[in-house]
């Protein structure tokens, strides 16, 4: 009835995973969670591997990095059941019936997306951008969530029939982090496939420091100025704010100023209390950057 499927690297799993196992041996439903390694460093494969004594656990370790979109269309394929559930390795399970809440709503051409929840106690201080990001970003009711339900899909925690997953899959030339989501639910949007956002939302537990996770929105804005650049995206709310700028002829003032206070910044953002506002310029900021790179690609 439902393949979990969890792509892995360099995280501990090992919580989830058994976690996972035990509802789906209390629910006694046809299932199997599939867990694959996508070339983790040795220390996380060996904690890791402990999974596979479970039975309802199939584990498997790749030789080499075949990146976020490839991992998961290896899992789709390989997973045996009509029902698949993708949830990132980094989540923690807020209750006792995570896979009984999206049972009781699965449906033969509908996709359903849980939510993300955070933890809500303040965290070290090397952490709290991403976690103010997160909970101020990303955590969503399902009301919000419902109001653009193709915008709001999230690849960390959902549900989807296998013959949906099928016809569109994640696109395999996004290898490295970010909008390999956006570029999911908008191509659910364009097949007309239903999104249902439901309460049953998994804790993200695997929070980076400021360093970090300012160098993976660096990649994922990389990823946003290429597919729009490709015409493969619609517009998001950061793109919509760069085009407002130069429809209204102030490019020329705006991301100098920018590229100026870039130091400023970052150094605000990688504080003990950063401004969001700011943290939206530097996206702003890198999103420009990747859009002029592009446009000078196109011309040498």
């Amino acid at each position: 009835m439902v393949s979990v499927c969890i792509p892995v690297f360099n995280f501990d799993a090992r919580q989830l995973v058994k976690e996972l196992h035990i509802e789906l041996e209390k629910l006694q439903i046809e299932g199997e969670i599939l867990v694959t390694d996508d070339c983790s460093d040795i220390h996380f494969k060996k904690l890791n591997n402990e999974v596979q004594n479970l039975e309802f656990v199939k584990y498997e370790e790749l030789e080499k990095n075949i990146g976020r979109s490839a991992i998961r269309n290896s899992l789709a394929e390989k997973a045996q059941y009509e029902y698949l559930i993708f949830l990132d390795c980094d989540m923690k399970l807020n209750n006792e019936d995570f896979l009984k809440k999206y049972l009781e709503k699965i449906s033969p051409d509908t996709v359903l997306v849980g939510g993300l929840s955070y933890q809500k106690e303040r965290p070290k201080d090397e952490f709290i951008l991403h976690w103010k990001v997160g909970k101020e970003r990303e955590v969503k009711s399902v009301e919000q969530r419902s109001i653009n339900p193709y915008q709001s899909f999230l690849s960390s925690n959902f549900l989807v029939p296998k013959s949906v997953f099928n016809e569109i899959k994640f696109d395999e030339s996004l290898r490295q982090y970010g909008h390999e989501d956006t570029l999911f639910g908008l191509e659910l949007k364009r097949l007309g496939v239903s999104i249902l956002h439901i309460e049953n939302p998994i804790e993200h537990t695997g929070l980076e420091t400021a360093n970090t996770f300012l160098f993976k929105t660096e990649k994922a804005i990389e990823n946003l100025a290429l597919l729009y650049s490709e015409k493969k995206i619609e517009p998001t709310k950061l793109i919509d704010t760069y085009l407002k700028i130069n429809r209204l002829g102030i490019g020329w003032l705006v991301f100098p100023l920018l590229k100026l206070v870039e130091l400023f910044i970052v150094k605000n953002v990688e504080s003990t209390s950063p401004s969001l506002s700011f943290f939206d310029l530097f996206k702003l900021l890198k999103f420009r950057q990747n859009r002029t790179r592009l446009k000078e690609s196109k011309t040498s």
